[in-house]
């Protein structure tokens, strides 16, 4: 069982083991590498009139390739992070009908100011994202059991109230399951909604800072293998926030 697993999470990250092209339009001040850094998005409300760039960069992701998108922002964070850059804004977004094109702007901010643009973000709100894939089929999801369609490249968003629920169901008998609450200036998440999979899955524990998590019947606190007819994966938040500026809300 455990060669098993092991072989699934190699399957798994291999398809995002290969990173898409991005191009370095413009050059600004030169910086030292930063491994591991943040890449947050600069956030409407903080003036970034009078910061440095870094260097402009463009990147592409293909409408129809299932992993295009996510290897693009991991490759617009790498090639940042390699120039010194720990932030970015966008510059234009270009949407043809089988690829979108990205103009990012990257800066280096010191950490006083990401902790000030964090403050902007917007708080209390679910982002629940339709397939990651233009091929793949529409997801049928209940929201506080009433029945909701998540189209790829669209996403659906949330505003919830302090000790607000708001409860998610993908798939049927073996379907997964989450009830969410809203509490006093919590962090934004983001998910994915998809069909059948048979997959290693992670429950996120709730944390003071981020909406609750109560995971529902299928789940447990910790890791476990299995079949599901509906699946509900947590989105990175940076990734969330990515994906939540380039694709269309319904």
């Amino acid at each position: 069982m455990k060669l098993l697993i092991s072989l699934l999470l190699l399957c798994s990250l291999g398809k995002f083991a290969f990173t898409q092209n991005v191009t370095i339009l413009e050059k600004g001040i030169k910086l030292p590498s930063c491994n591991d850094c943040p890449f947050e998005m600069i956030q409407n409300g903080l003036d970034y009139s009078r910061f440095e760039k870094v260097a402009q960069l463009e990147g592409k992701f293909i409408k129809a390739e299932e992993g295009s998108i996510e290897k693009l922002f991991s490759t617009f964070r790498y090639k940042s992070n390699k120039m010194g850059a720990n932030a970015y804004r966008f510059d234009t977004i270009i949407d043809n009908k089988a690829v979108i094109t990205l103009h990012l702007s990257i800066y280096c901010l010191q950490d006083s100011i990401l902790k000030k643009n964090n403050s902007y973000r917007n708080k209390n709100e679910v982002y629940l994202f339709g397939p990651l894939d233009k091929t793949k089929n529409t997801v049928i999801a209940k929201i506080n059991n009433e029945n909701s369609s998540f189209e790829p490249l669209h996403f659906k968003k949330y505003k919830l109230k302090n000790k607000e629920k708001i409860s998610l169901k993908v798939g049927k008998l073996f379907g997964n399951n989450h009830t969410l609450i809203g509490s006093e200036n919590a962090n934004s998440v983001y998910y994915k909604l998809g069909k059948f999979t048979g997959r290693v899955t992670n429950n996120y524990a709730p944390n003071k800072n981020t909406i609750g998590i109560r995971i529902g019947e299928m789940g447990y606190n910790g890791s476990a293998y299995g079949f599901n007819s509906g699946d509900i994966s947590q989105i990175e938040d940076d990734l969330g926030l990515f994906l939540s500026n380039i694709l269309t809300e319904n």
